[in-house]
């Protein structure tokens, strides 16, 4: 059962909005939806009925850069991409910080978590956004030269 889902997917055999094509059909819409207002973008509400009138059901766009373009235009997507990269820039500096460990091993484990959150398949938009201050914490934690973090007991330093 699951195999003939995923031949479906590929040959895009699937429900409508549902495979790869139609994926990238979604992208195209949230990027015409953008060329729209490309400095506040359309909106949340205005993106959805964009893609509903496209394919006939509720679909989301299953990129997060798209989407941000589209509902927040230029202004939103350059707030967003600095905190993505700060994040991400964090995470690195962490990761060559620590030669081994725990820590080195979070901070490469969030630093990929980030990227594909941000690059792949977006079917939980508003629970990825509600994150996005525990993944600033996170890094911030991680990248601190000072102090210690302190997990189930333990103590392992962050030394810069």
């Amino acid at each position: 059962a699951v195999s003939g889902f995923v031949v479906e997917f590929f040959k895009g055999e699937g429900r409508r909005a549902d495979n790869i094509t139609e994926r990238i059909e979604a992208n195209i819409v949230a990027w015409e939806a953008f060329l729209e207002n490309p400095i506040l973008g359309v909106g949340r509400k205005r993106l959805d009925e964009k893609l509903t009138g496209h394919f006939g059901i509720v679909v989301g766009v299953h990129n997060k850069w798209f989407s941000t373009l589209a509902t927040n235009g230029l202004i939103g997507f350059l707030s967003y991409l600095f905190l993505f990269l700060l994040s991400i820039g964090r995470l690195l500096t962490s990761m060559t910080q620590n030669s081994g460990g725990v820590i080195r091993e979070t901070a490469m484990g969030l630093c990929v978590g980030l990227i594909a959150a941000m690059s792949c398949l977006n079917f939980y938009e508003g629970f990825f956004v509600e994150l996005i201050p525990l993944q600033l914490a996170a890094c911030s934690t991680l990248s601190s030269e000072a102090a210690s973090l302190r997990l189930g007991g333990y103590c392992w330093e962050v030394r810069g």
